[in-house]
């Protein structure tokens, strides 16, 4: 399954987040059927450290590099990052166009790394936070996601106030796609250009992988967006 990341869908963009029935690695069948084929794009995913890093990419830039979230402009990169429990969050702003792709867990989440991907998008490329889209993936949800005090202090570090989190029966949950939410929005995104799939992946197991319901062993998924070149701006979305 190939999730579409935004509604509406953009002309001249390929955004999505995958399942385990594609994984970490995009598959020629949803290539095909967004009319492109795999070499229609070159591919980069970054190694990711659970930091607050973001790396500006280009066709030329080498693989290996550490960072936990990548932006572009070039037409013909596929960003990538991978996931299981973690959200997935795209960035697209068809103005310039430029696009970017985001891995934050709770600790890049606590560094503010989807603020540092929109403020990489305007330093780099002229991106206005207005004209940002922000479309966030499968990952596990409040309803899942119990945690220790590290995650609530790391996290108080840059959220206000306590509504992000919740206590229930002495255990406190955080639903970290509305944290990274609220963080788009603070970082001046409009609230109607944030769109959110709202699965949970520990709940829907069958359908993602989750590091919680299976441990270290558990398989990645990926949220992915790259922007066609010329001659396929007629076609895919």
């Amino acid at each position: 399954m190939f999730k579409p990341a935004f509604i509406p869908r953009f002309p001249g963009l390929t955004a999505g987040f995958t399942s385990r029935a594609y994984g970490d690695r995009p598959d020629s069948l949803w290539l095909v059927a967004e009319g492109l084929e795999p070499d229609d794009f070159t591919l980069y995913m970054p190694l990711q450290k659970h930091t607050d890093h973001v790396l500006a990419v280009t066709g030329q830039t080498r693989e290996g590099q550490v960072a936990d979230a990548v932006v572009t402009s070039d037409r013909g990169v596929l960003l990538g990052v991978r996931v299981a429990d973690c959200v997935p969050v795209l960035l697209y702003d068809p103005s310039v166009p430029a696009v970017g792709a985001v891995h934050a867990g709770w600790r890049g989440t606590a560094m503010a790394i989807l603020v540092k991907a929109i403020r990489k998008m305007v330093a780099e490329y002229g991106s206005s936070e207005e004209n940002i889209h922000v479309a966030v993936g499968p990952s596990i949800r409040g309803c899942c996601y119990n945690v220790g005090p590290e995650v609530i202090d790391g996290l108080a570090l840059t959220m206000e106030g306590t509504g992000w989190y919740e206590a229930r029966e002495s255990r406190v949950f955080v639903d970290l796609a509305a944290v990274n939410r609220l963080q788009a929005v603070e970082a001046g995104v409009s609230a109607v250009n944030v769109h959110d799939v709202r699965e949970c992946t520990s709940c829907l197991n069958g359908t993602y992988f989750s590091y919680r319901r299976q441990g270290p062993g558990a398989g990645r998924q990926a949220g992915f967006i790259g922007i066609h070149r010329p001659e396929h701006d007629s076609g895919g979305g």
